[in-house]
């Protein structure tokens, strides 16, 4: 569906939000996201699942 047929109410709801209102990431995801990421250069091979599972259960 091209925006030319979109009614107007839908395609003024469909624009992107100026950046000052985008969402941004806690502090608590920011922490939580470079323990993964910690995690997974220490031990490569081990599933995502298993290290976003033990970040889980450390919070």
């Amino acid at each position: 569906m091209s925006q030319k047929t979109l009614p107007r109410a839908m395609s003024e709801w469909s624009k992107q939000l100026p950046e000052e209102q985008w969402a941004k990431p806690s502090d608590e995801l920011k922490s939580q996201s470079r323990r993964v990421l910690e995690l997974q250069q220490a031990n490569p091979q081990r599933p995502i699942i298993e290290i976003f599972a033990q970040i889980s259960e450390d919070t």
